[in-house]
């Protein structure tokens, strides 16, 4: 690379892995590639009476909606909020009082109908506020839909009391149980009965390990292939709140107008495009294009 490292113009002119060149996926492990091979023979593809979409997001949370400033990465905001994350052992049920002083995320609710629209759903495809709640996620029907999509929080083991295992932030109820807490985590995921060709992790960290030390891509991404998941757009840090929309949506619109790409194909188009945004500088910097990877089947 040539010039200097915060140079749009430098960036944009560097030939990135994720480029032209190649267009990646990762697997959690050869355990999970083994799976996802497998899957299809076991639960083909159902064609003709599939749902398009399903969306949970924009959680009810009664933090300080100034702590997230527009332009602020979702999950940024969590170390102001709970301090440095802590291993906790937990008893299965998270703190509610933590889990209450997480901000807003009103985009979310932007990001899932922009996706909803470009799937050409039904509006009642899509929970949000006092809709998207565990219990909702848990007793959907959600073994013919095409595309997941869950755009909130996510917390790593130890950021929340009582959370021994990552996990996703949904609204959080008035009486809080072992199956309703307001965190799906990852154990609950792995017994959710999937068979989508995409699920979009639309939060921070959600490729990330188990907690500290772990390794990568294990954790919630792992989670899914278990339920019946063929391929995750997860993050590997904090994304910014203006960017998951864009790049997401881009995504699965890419794939729809151009059948011949591969899931990964269409991810790579999406953040070229992004880079290459010619009113916003701050986009050519791949903190912003470059936190989601594709994760399972390219295909």
């Amino acid at each position: 690379p040539k010039g200097k490292d915060f140079d749009p113009a430098a960036l944009r002119a560097t030939s990135w892995l994720a480029d032209a060149r190649y267009a990646l996926i990762q697997i959690p492990s050869f355990q999970s590639l083994y799976l996802l091979r497998n899957q299809d023979v076991a639960a083909p593809r159902p064609v003709g009476d599939a749902d398009d979409f399903a969306g949970f997001g924009d959680p009810n949370l009664g933090g300080p909606g100034d702590l997230e400033e527009s332009r602020l990465a979702r999950g940024a905001v969590l170390t102001q909020v709970f301090g440095p994350g802590r291993t906790r052992d937990g008893a299965g049920i998270a703190d509610l009082g933590e889990l209450r002083r997480l901000p807003p995320l009103p985009g979310t609710g932007e990001e899932l109908e922009a996706l909803r629209n470009a799937l050409d759903a039904s509006p009642d495809t899509v929970r949000l506020l006092g809709e998207a709640t565990e219990t909702a996620v848990k007793q959907s029907d959600l073994r013919n839909v095409r595309v997941i999509a869950f755009a909130t929080h996510g917390l790593l083991a130890g950021e929340v009391d009582g959370l021994s295992e990552p996990g996703l932030v949904l609204s959080l109820p008035a009486n809080p149980t072992a199956q309703d807490d307001g965190l799906l985590t990852a154990s609950e995921i792995t017994t959710l009965n999937l068979n989508a060709d995409w699920v979009i992790l639309s939060a921070c960290n959600t490729a990330g390990g188990d907690g500290e030390g772990t390794p990568g891509l294990s954790g919630l991404a792992r989670a899914f292939f278990y339920a019946g998941a063929r391929s995750l757009l997860a993050s590997h840090w904090p994304v910014r709140d203006d960017i998951a929309p864009r790049l997401t949506v881009q995504t699965i619109i890419g794939q729809r107008e151009h059948p011949d790409w591969s899931r990964a194909q269409a991810l790579q188009a999406a953040m070229r495009d992004i880079r290459n945004t010619a009113d916003d500088p701050s986009t050519a910097h791949p903190s912003a294009w470059a936190p989601f990877v594709l994760v399972g089947e390219a295909n």
